[in-house]
């Protein structure tokens, strides 16, 4: 998710705002802090653009 986030030029911040969740959320689906809900995932591949399946691959 963060190299899929990086290709897109935004800040955690901006992704947050733009998948309706806070900057937190966001840290913690990237740094597998917490895992993440199905629709979070699904918010943030919306926001960015990409397939959910990018967001779910290893890196």
């Amino acid at each position: 998710m963060l190299a899929a986030r990086e290709r897109a030029g935004l800040t955690q911040e901006r992704l947050a705002e733009r998948a309706g969740l806070s900057r937190d959320t966001i840290w913690r689906m990237e740094t597998a802090t917490r895992a993440g809900r199905l629709d979070w995932y699904i918010a943030v591949a919306d926001a960015l653009g990409v397939d959910l399946s990018e967001l779910m691959r290893v890196e």
